[in-house]
C-alpha cells in the first residue's frame, strides 16, 4: 500500500514535471557510462602494468639465459681455438722435423748446387745484362763464400750488386765506383790493408768479397740496418755527422735516401726464390 502511494506520487512527480525527469534520467545514464568507462579504463591500465612487469622480467630472463649460454659458447669456441692452435703448431714440428730430416739427407754439395741455381736464375730473372754461364756460375760462387764469411743475407747481397752495378761486373761509375758492388778506390785499398793481399776490383770473386767485407763493417758499426746501407753508399763518416745532426736531410744525398729503399724492394724480390 505505502509503496503503490509512492510509485503514484513519483508518477504525477514525473508528469509534472517532465523536462526536469528525463534531464535527471540522463544525468543518472551519464553518470553510471563515465564510471564504467573509468573502470575499464582503470582495469586495461592494471592489465598492461602486470603485463608490462611480467615482460620486463621475461626480458630479464631471456638477457641473463643468453649471456650464460654466450658465456658456454665463448668458452666452447675458445677451448676448440687451443685445441687448434696446439695441432697446427704440433703439425709445424712435424713438418719442420721431416723438412730438417730432408735436408740433412742431401749432401752439401748438392746443396751448394742447388743454391747456385737458385741465384742464376734469381740474376738471369732480373737484369738485361748479358752473363755467360762461367761469369753467373762465378757471381753465385762468389755470394755464397762470402755473404756467408761476413754474416750477410745473400738475397740482401744480390739486392745490393743489383742497384749497384745491374750485376755487371764491367760496371763503373762517374765517380770512379768500380765492378758489380761499385767498390770506391780509396775503399778498395782499405780493404786490401785490411786482407794483406792486392784485391782485383775487376775479379768477381775480389769485388764482392771487398764489398761484403766493407758491408759487414757498417753492419757492426751501426746497429740500424738501413743507416748501415746509407754508410755503405754515402760513407760511415757522414753517416755519423749525419746521425749526430752535424748534416741535415739536405745534406744527405737523394741517391743515399733511396739507397735503402731500393735495396729492401729487391731483396723482397730474391727471397721470393728461396734466398735469405
Amino acid at each position: 500500500m505505502i509503496l503503490n502511494r509512492m510509485f503514484y506520487a513519483i508518477w504525477n512527480y514525473a508528469k509534472r514535471h517532465t523536462f526536469h525527469f528525463i534531464f535527471a534520467a540522463i544525468l543518472a545514464m551519464l553518470v553510471v557510462a563515465q564510471f564504467s568507462q573509468y573502470t575499464l579504463m582503470w582495469a586495461t591500465y592494471t592489465y598492461a602494468k602486470s603485463n608490462t612487469t611480467a615482460l620486463t622480467e621475461y626480458k630479464s630472463d631471456v638477457i641473463e639465459t643468453l649471456q650464460g649460454e654466450r658465456e658456454v659458447v665463448f668458452e666452447a669456441i675458445e677451448e676448440q681455438g687451443r685445441e687448434f692452435v696446439k695441432q697446427l703448431e704440433h703439425s709445424e714440428m712435424e713438418v719442420n722435423s721431416r723438412i730438417d730430416i730432408l735436408d740433412s739427407a742431401i749432401k752439401p754439395d748438392e746443396k751448394r748446387k742447388m743454391l747456385v741455381v737458385k741465384i742464376r736464375n734469381a740474376i738471369t730473372d732480373n737484369t738485361k745484362t748479358k752473363l755467360t754461364i762461367r761469369k753467373l756460375n762465378n757471381i753465385a760462387n762468389a755470394t755464397i763464400d762470402y755473404s756467408y764469411q761476413y754474416n750477410l743475407s745473400i738475397a740482401k747481397v744480390l739486392a745490393q750488386m743489383k742497384t749497384e752495378s745491374n750485376f755487371n761486373p764491367e760496371a763503373i761509375s762517374k765517380a770512379g765506383a768500380q765492378g758489380l758492388m761499385q767498390i770506391m778506390p780509396k775503399t778498395l785499398i782499405y780493404e786490401q790493408l785490411k786482407e794483406g793481399k792486392r784485391l782485383d776490383p775487376w775479379n768477381t770473386y775480389h769485388n764482392i768479397k771487398a764489398g761484403c767485407s766493407y758491408m759487414s763493417e757498417q753492419v757492426t758499426d751501426f746497429t740500424n740496418y738501413d743507416h748501415a746501407l746509407q754508410a755503405y753508399n754515402w760513407g760511415p763518416n757522414n753517416i755519423r755527422k749525419y746521425l749526430a745532426g752535424e748534416y741535415t736531410d739536405d745534406d744527405m744525398p737523394a741517391e743515399t735516401k733511396k739507397y735503402p729503399i731500393s735495396i729492401n724492394k729487391w731483396t723482397k724480390v730474391f727471397e721470393k726464390y728461396g734466398l735469405e
